[in-house]
């Protein structure tokens, strides 16, 4: 008997901070929430903030910074940052430099506008990278047609730490990524705005958000079904936020409930339940496919093993020769009745 749980819906929140209006075609927010649809699976809720703010900061799977943000607000990103979250910074201003020195640990950053009659592109892109390995086959690789009428050269950044993913045909780094603490802040020196460029509005945009957010959307999208013996991170049940004791109900009536606090090991197939405060989910345990295997052994590999074989194998020939002489006796038997 095969085990199946469905696959619940999961929340993946990203928090945008800045100063746009959601309905303004010319803003960064509004084609951001457009890129993210939600799903069967996936239910994006993109949250404004202003970078004004004096409220706490909301927590997020991913921030997207599209202006200057004032403290506390910045401590608190920076905080965050360095605590595990991925943030995405869309420069757009020089007023910037402030906030990007702050979380790259940089004193005398500097933003400058880059003005220009015609249109930069991108090249030198760093395909290797997770955020643009999506791009790595070559029949989504070029970027030929994306033209960026606007971009900044950031000056006076650290000399280590920072990955530079793409630049512009004119030298300066277009999109970069650094590491800060259990964090990545990827930066953006051109954004995705009409007035910016045709980002938005091209095929990558949408491929490189995802990109982006891809280590979530593999946490929150991860299957209910285990083997048994396989350890159950039961920590990853309601939506990533199954903090504290959690207990599972294994299958079968009567069966005594488990208390986890991280890992669990089912020791039998069946559907089993992890409940927790306020919640429960449902995951499905099987045998592995090995337990399935019903092909005959061939009889070489119990000789191979050294097991006795006391009745005697025929040989290939032999069962050749006994085949031949039963078709024939089945020939004559026909012929008889035909007679």
């Amino acid at each position: 008997q095969f085990h199946f749980a469905q696959n619940r819906q999961q929340i993946v929140r990203i928090v945008y901070i800045g100063e746009d209006k959601p309905n303004d075609a010319e803003g960064s927010l509004f084609y951001l929430k457009s890129a993210f649809q939600k799903s069967s699976t996936l239910d994006f809720q993109v949250e404004a903030v202003s970078g004004k703010s004096t409220d706490p900061l909301p927590e997020a799977d991913l921030f997207v910074i599209g202006d200057a943000v004032d403290d506390p607000l910045a401590q608190a990103l920076g905080q965050a940052i360095e605590g595990g979250s991925t943030a995405l910074m869309v420069v757009q201003s020089p007023s910037q430099a402030a906030n990007l020195g702050q979380w790259l640990g940089a004193d005398g950053v500097v933003i400058r506008d880059i003005a220009s009659s015609d249109y930069a592109l991108l090249h030198s892109l760093k395909l290797d990278d997770p955020v643009l390995a999506v791009f790595r086959d070559a029949r989504f690789s070029d970027f030929t047609n994306l033209h960026f009428w606007k971009h900044r050269e950031l000056q006076n950044l650290p000399d280590e730490g920072i990955d530079v993913l793409a630049r512009f045909d004119s030298g300066p780094p277009a999109w970069l990524a650094a590491r800060r603490g259990d964090g990545r802040l990827l930066v953006m020196t051109s954004g995705w705005t009409p007035a910016d460029s045709q980002l938005a509005l091209s095929t990558k945009f949408i491929p490189l958000l995802y990109s982006v957010l891809q280590p979530v959307l593999e946490r929150k999208t991860q299957s209910r079904q285990f083997v048994v013996g396989s350890k159950v991170n039961v920590t990853r049940f309601n939506n990533g936020q199954a903090g504290g004791s959690v207990t599972v109900m294994p299958p079968g009536g009567g069966a005594e409930a488990v208390s986890v606090d991280t890992f669990f090991m089912p020791p039998a197939p069946g559907m089993y339940t992890a409940k927790g405060s306020g919640w429960s989910e449902t995951f499905a345990v099987n045998l592995t496919a090995a337990e399935s295997r019903t092909e005959p052994i061939v009889m070489d590999q119990f000789k191979n093993l050294g097991l006795p074989m006391t009745d005697p194998v025929a040989s290939s020939g032999e069962i050749a020769a006994a085949a031949a002489a039963a078709e024939k006796t089945e020939g004559h038997r026909r012929g008889y009745w035909q007679w």
